[in-house]
């Protein structure tokens, strides 16, 4: 068999071209921190202080059917019920609306009563979701796309009811104590929770972390600090109101850090996921209305809604 020599062979490495291209954050930004705290408690308010001193974004979960008009006195519940009730200390209907108007914080979703989804019935797991999603939409006036999972427990069937009822993403709550971004937004495993003692080493190395330029090179992806707690966990001690704004003061102010709450995250994600190349890959088309950035090429690229690129 004869092979013919290419005839616009340059001979030239520079001149070659590579099909992968990465996802780039917001202003071609490699790394993002996002944060995602559970069960809607009144420490929440210190959290919403903080984050929104620090200039970060977060989601925080909400079981509607817990979240009453007017304050429980939870020492008449049941212990039974509420066998720990000090970390009861609930905020109401009225509580969640003054505190996250215009606070730039998302509200997500955690079940309407915390039931452990995997553990009932398909019917009645249904309800638990599309009943806290409608009640916060109806709370909050705005789409409600991402859940916690109750109890950190999921699995492939109910990430298969989420993704029916239009959700985004869904968090776990086993951590990774790694900075990947999820194969599946809908089984999100976090990479730490935020009072852990190695969240401190954790940020100082994703402060530190420089991500690749080489297509072959792992660390070229995008990097993903992911991080989870409860707001009454802040209450078992006050050295953890200090660890606590320590981690985000060691993370804060990057400017090569995106600092997004948990739906801008996955919602520009599935933007990217949803850009439509030539067969060829010389080009790319976006068509979303968001303004997305790639690498491709060796370059950061900026691609604005309904624009076409070359690569």
């Amino acid at each position: 068999m004869h092979y013919q020599e290419g005839i616009t062979d340059t001979g030239k490495i520079e001149n070659m071209k590579h099909a992968h291209v990465f996802l780039r954050f917001p202003g071609g930004k490699a790394k993002a921190v996002t944060f995602s705290f559970d069960d809607g408690v009144v420490e929440d308010a210190w959290l919403v202080e903080q984050l929104r001193k620090y200039k970060m974004g977060a989601a925080f979960n909400i079981n509607a059917g817990l979240c009453t008009y007017d304050p429980v006195d939870y020492n008449q519940v049941s212990a039974s019920y509420f066998p720990d009730k000090s970390i009861q200390r609930r905020l109401t209907r009225r509580e969640l609306c003054r505190l996250f108007e215009d606070s730039g914080m998302e509200i997500a979703a955690h079940g309407y009563t915390h039931a452990q989804l995997n553990k009932i019935d398909p019917a009645a797991a249904m309800w638990e979701i599309c009943r806290d999603r409608a009640e916060l939409e109806a709370i909050t006036g705005a789409p409600v796309r991402g859940f916690a999972y109750p109890q950190g427990a999921g699995d492939e069937a109910t990430a298969s009811m989420l993704r029916r009822c239009g959700f985004l993403y869904a968090r776990l709550a086993q951590s990774t104590y790694c900075f990947d971004m999820p194969a599946d937004p809908l089984l999100l495993q976090p990479t730490c929770h935020f009072l852990e003692d190695r969240a401190a080493s954790l940020a100082h190395s994703f402060v530190e972390k420089e991500v690749g330029t080489g297509v072959w090179q792992k660390n070229t992806e995008p990097s993903l600090f992911y991080i989870w707690g409860h707001g009454y966990e802040l209450r078992r001690g006050e050295e953890n109101y200090q660890k606590a704004e320590t981690l985000f003061r060691q993370l804060a102010g990057r400017d090569d850090i995106w600092y997004p709450t948990n739906i801008q995250l996955f919602a520009y994600k599935k933007a990217f996921d949803e850009l439509v190349y030539g067969i060829e890959r010389t080009f790319v088309q976006n068509m979303s209305c968001m303004t997305l950035w790639i690498y491709a090429n060796g370059e950061n690229r900026e691609i604005r809604p309904g624009e076409t690129i070359y690569l």
